[in-house]
């Protein structure tokens, strides 16, 4: 088969989605003002209004290919999904955030993994199964560059804040830093013993944060590629890694459907929630973390990561100094109200790790273990499989991909449901032969 320089892409005007759903669910409350709303979607229901509100669906693509990555443009006007399957073709589909209508359909021969947003929004980075990675001018559609990522497939890219380097990673064991100009490789990133799964730069450009099949996170140093940190809490893979906006942490996600949260300089454990093994994201403001699992769909957490001020400071510290108390109901209430106090008490609890009583050493750690696991604020059950959910820049959406095609958005003030959108498939007329 011959390898054209280019891939069919297309522009629509019609609008590629559904409209706008309200969710089935119950409301429970949960400790006191915390949330928790269970919403189940009736997938079939969805693909139907999609199909019914879509000018160029067709009952092929009613069984659609899964969307396996997603990314928002840093200002927040545009999405970028990617989709495919196995050994069949697959697409990249720009989005108009402000309606929801699909900008750009381009498609590709090979499956496609992971897409990027150019720190400009004119150009996307996007991985392959076939070890390609290419960059596609939003504009036109038009490829502007390929070239080899991997020696086999791409799991993952990324474009640097500055723009000026390209990340590729994948089955190789390899990163890969490019000049986003030359395309010249700059820095390979070595030390992963298995696939990696995933791999971001950090808003500033400093590190690189990255998971694997290896059951390891690691941290690095973008410019000089030295392996700073690795994570392995658990024997389970790391499935995918992230930054928040900030920069000031990072998030794991491992098969023991956990997401934990890091502080990116002293590389410090702050959260550990049971929100999924798929992917997870930190809210731009990172009050959430939202995470999704293969099965049980998308759950969001509470997070915070804030030092207590001097109030909740001295409330905890007097609740610590009763677990001396020979009175073992005073040291059970002082336990009970730091639970209540919260992921705030987190930093004194890690103190107390060093307190000459064992009596303060082991309940600090039994409180510690409470506290960064806070109960979901918010579940959407679905049932197929979820591979990525991402808040969008401004924290407005919450957008999740499915196994059969479907984009779901959801809106953070409410977790109502708002869109099902459907993902254009690559039909077989667009590929190459």
């Amino acid at each position: 088969m011959k390898r054209s320089s280019s891939r069919k892409s297309t522009r629509t005007t019609g609008p590629q989605e559904g409209a706008a759903l309200g969710a089935v669910g119950e409301r429970n409350a949960r400790q006191g003002s915390r949330r928790n709303i269970a919403r189940r979607l009736d997938v079939g229901l969805a693909i139907a209004l999609v199909a019914a509100f879509s000018t160029t669906v067709t009952a092929d693509e009613v069984q659609m290919f899964p969307v396996w990555n997603l990314d928002f443009s840093r200002n927040g006007s545009l999405m970028a999904t990617v989709s495919g399957k196995t050994n069949e073709s697959g697409n990249v589909v720009i989005w108009n955030v402000a309606d929801w209508t699909t900008r750009l359909v381009h498609n590709e021969e090979q499956s496609c993994s992971d897409v990027a947003f150019s720190p400009d929004s004119r150009r996307v980075l996007f991985g392959m199964a076939d070890s390609l990675a290419a960059v596609l001018d939003v504009s036109n559609g038009e490829i502007l560059r390929r070239f080899q990522g991997d020696r086999t497939l791409v799991r993952a890219v990324d474009w640097s804040a500055d723009g000026k380097t390209l990340l590729t990673a994948g089955a190789d064991r390899e990163i890969k830093l490019w000049d986003a100009g030359t395309f010249d490789l700059k820095q390979t990133l070595a030390g992963h013993e298995d696939v990696i799964y995933d791999a971001d730069f950090s808003p500033d450009g400093r590190y690189v944060v990255s998971g694997s099949s290896d059951k390891t996170a690691r941290l690095w140093d973008a410019s000089t590629g030295q392996q700073i940190a690795v994570f392995k809490p658990s024997d389970l893979i790391v499935r995918a890694v992230g930054f928040s906006g900030d920069g000031r942490f990072f998030n794991t996600s491992r098969y023991d459907n956990t997401a934990r949260v890091y502080e990116t300089e002293s590389r410090r454990l702050r959260a550990r929630l049971f929100v999924g093994s798929q992917h997870s994201h930190l809210s731009p403001d990172v009050r959430f973390i939202a995470g999704c699992d293969t099965r049980y769909g998308v759950t969001v957490a509470p997070l915070s990561l804030q030092p207590p001020d001097a109030q909740q400071e001295r409330q905890i510290s007097e609740l610590m100094s009763e677990w001396e108390s020979d009175d073992y109901s005073v040291r059970e209430a002082a336990s009970a109200r730091i639970a209540e106090i919260g992921m705030v008490a987190e930093p004194l609890l890690h103190e107390a790790r060093n307190s000459s009583s064992a009596e303060v050493r082991i309940r600090a750690r039994e409180a510690r273990r409470q506290v960064l696991a806070p109960e979901p604020v918010v579940t959407f059950d679905h049932p197929s499989r979820t591979y990525v959910v991402r808040f969008s820049p401004d924290g407005h959406w919450l957008v999740s991909t499915h196994s059969e095609g479907s984009i779901l958005v959801h809106d953070t003030e409410s977790w109502e449901l708002v869109r099902a959108l459907n993902h254009p498939n690559a039909s077989a007329g667009d590929r190459d032969h």
